[in-house]
């Protein structure tokens, strides 16, 4: 049996290009176990979310299909947080989500204004010559991160390095750095505390650039040396994507010596023997 799964589907109730059914088709055609949505939890300023008006419709209709489509496929109700949305169990337990993958995608100055790190190159040298220091980005982005799972208890964290996302040719630092590493040792160790479950991303992976996921492999390889759970997730903004490069991503999973994958099936997490995949 392939256990090829899903969580991580945008639809046009944010910035997806497809509906609820047409990704539920696309996932069902492919033979997944199981499609979740997440939806961009909304944030007042950040145009690619979810509005509040298409929060409660996003909701409404996923909750609808996931009856509809029950002898075809699994299908759960979720939703990308970003860490500014300020979502946590309660506000899950509000919405009655299957789970939630916490994201960010932004840091701020302390003084009131956001500075988004993944929406194009020119915004993130923008953010750049705002803090002056490609350190600092860094710092603020995992200080987010380590917040948003202290803070607001996520079932998934999604693209957990994505300050990265300009930096594959190693244009703004080097991931080898003293600095960055104990940076991210730090962010792991909040991580294996909280028991949450890390995506590995396979958005940016190409036939030219296999490695080109989140997070990288140095700290994929951390995560497996402290039974960190992992799940697989495309990031799917069109349903075409949304078994994008899942295979090659799991042969490079079992390269660096992965054993299970963590599914969301049968409405729990479990943990599945990569080699069924």
């Amino acid at each position: 049996m392939k256990y090829i799964s899903n969580l991580h589907t945008h639809t046009i109730y944010c910035d997806g290009k497809n509906t609820v059914e047409e990704n539920i088709q696309y996932a069902i055609d492919n033979n997944l176990i199981s499609l979740g949505f997440s939806g961009h939890s909304h944030f007042y300023i950040d145009d690619t979310s979810m509005s509040e008006e298409n929060t409660i419709k996003y909701l409404e209709h996923v909750k609808k299909a996931k009856d509809i489509y029950k002898d075809k496929i699994q299908v759960y109700l979720g939703i990308e947080g970003d860490y500014y949305s300020n979502l946590n169990k309660d506000t899950d337990k509000e919405m009655g989500l299957d789970y939630r993958i916490a994201s960010v995608h932004y840091i701020d100055d302390s003084k009131g204004s956001y500075f988004p790190i993944d929406m194009s190159r020119e915004s993130f040298n923008n953010t750049l010559n705002y803090f002056g220091s490609i350190k600092e980005i860094i710092y603020r982005y995992y200080d987010n991160v380590i917040k948003m799972i202290e803070n607001q208890k996520p079932d998934i964290i999604g693209h957990l390095d994505l300050v990265r996302k300009y930096n594959l040719n190693k244009e703004y630092f080097t991931e080898e750095e003293d600095w960055y590493i104990k940076k991210m040792d730090e962010v792991i160790d909040v991580i294996e505390k909280s028991r949450c479950i890390v995506e590995i991303n396979t958005k940016l992976m190409n036939k030219n650039n296999l490695d080109a996921h989140y997070p990288n492999k140095y700290t994929i390889k951390k995560l497996l040396e402290k039974n960190i759970p992992i799940t697989i997730n495309t990031d799917a903004h069109k349903a075409i994507n949304i078994n994008h490069y899942y295979i090659e991503a799991i042969n490079e999973l079992k390269k660096l010596g992965a054993k299970y994958i963590k599914i969301l099936i049968d409405n729990e997490f479990k943990n599945i023997d990569i080699d069924k995949f």
